[in-house]
């Protein structure tokens, strides 16, 4: 396997059908992810209380979606955060000054 960039300048490469990795796990995400109903009621309490907060992954978008997916057991996961980074290339993401892209829902 090569190396692997999710974007470049011109385009967004679909996950899914990376490699054998990514398409296995999408095929079924909770045979690899365990739902975690409890972290859900936490977002929750965390949210009532008014703090704000927000999730940074070095993993890409649409893997990023998948995992909180089938870890809180929703589609609205982006509901119990105030931003979303994915692909944040961390610890660089912290020290060094990087445009953002904003993705489509």
């Amino acid at each position: 396997m090569g190396t692997y960039r999710h974007y470049t300048s011109e385009i967004v490469h679909p996950v899914r059908s990376y490699g054998s990795y990514f398409p296995a796990v999408c095929a079924d995400p909770t045979k690899y992810y365990q739902a975690q109903p409890e972290l859900r009621e936490t977002l929750e309490r965390i949210n009532e209380s008014g703090v704000k907060l927000f999730l940074a992954s070095n993993s890409h978008s649409e893997n990023v979606e998948m995992i909180m997916e089938a870890t809180l057991g929703t589609r609205h996961w982006k509901d119990y955060f105030d931003v979303v980074v994915a692909h944040a290339v961390k610890p660089q993401f912290q020290t060094e000054e990087k445009s953002f892209w904003t993705l489509d829902e």
